[in-house]
Formats: structure tokens, sequence, C-alpha cells
């Protein structure tokens, strides 16, 4: 479970990153992943912000699921799940798009490379270890259902 911050904690917190420039005028997200680490939980929360004024937060899970994790990384890639570097600050990364072809979502658009690591241990946890890669990996913020009829 993540710690209860304040306002004034998490803004203070971004602006110390060595990637962060400005606060954005319109929407962002600001993604705090839990200690636990516990897979497929949503133990992460999300932040959402215009500016600098909070306007709500949501659980959910910055990490790859447990199947992912337990070694169905191969089909994707054969150094291991993409762990996304926590503590970086990205601007401008996502646009609208769809999950799968069927849920909404923001996705990581392809001219917007992050930070990450790979994850293959197989174990049930995200670790960031090893190399640091830059690239795009196609992340997303999408929901956990999908709607009536699609």
């Amino acid at each position: 479970m993540v710690r209860k911050y304040t306002d004034k904690e998490l803004l203070d917190k971004v602006q110390e990153l060595e990637s962060f420039k400005e606060f954005p005028k319109g929407y962002w997200i600001l993604a705090v992943r839990s200690k636990a680490d516990k897979p497929n939980k949503f133990d992460d929360k999300f932040y959402i912000y215009k500016g600098t004024d909070f306007v709500t937060v949501t659980t959910g899970t910055t990490n790859q699921g447990l199947s992912i994790l337990k070694g169905c990384w191969k089909k994707y890639n054969k150094k291991g799940a993409a762990v996304i570097k926590s503590n970086e600050w990205y601007y401008d990364i996502y646009k609208y798009g769809l999950h799968k072809g069927k849920m909404e979502a923001l996705r990581q658009r392809s001219s917007k490379p992050i930070l990450y690591y790979r994850d293959g241990d197989n174990d049930s946890k995200s670790e960031e270890l090893g190399k640091v890669y830059s690239g795009v990996i196609y992340t997303k913020f999408h929901g956990c259902t999908y709607r009536k009829g699609s």
C-alpha cells in the first residue's frame, strides 16, 4: 500500500527529479509505486493534477502482471519483462488510443522513449536491476474491464 502524501510532498518530490522541467498547464498523471509490489494487485496510486491543482486519486498498478513476470515475457522480448524506471518525469508521452483494439487507453507515443529495465528472473517481483534501456515499449494506461459490446 502506498502511504498517504500531501499535495505539497508530491509536488516537491517531482520538482527534485533531474528529468523535471515544469508542471504541465493541463491534466497530468503522477504514478506512485508501492513498495509492496504485489503482483496482479492495484497497490499503486495515480494522482491526477491540472497544473498544480489536485483533481483526484485512484488505485492501479505500474507493474507487469504475474503471467508476464513468470515467463510470458519470452513471447515479446528475450531479455525479460519491461519494468519502467521509477523516479522519472516524462512530457507529452501518451496519446489517446485503444488497448488490444478494444479498451480506451492512453498509449505511449512512438516518438517518446522512456527508461526501463528488463526483468528476466521469472519471479513475481518487478525488479529495477541491471542495465537501463531507453526506448518505446508501448506502455499504456487503461482500465481493467472492457465495456459491454466492445
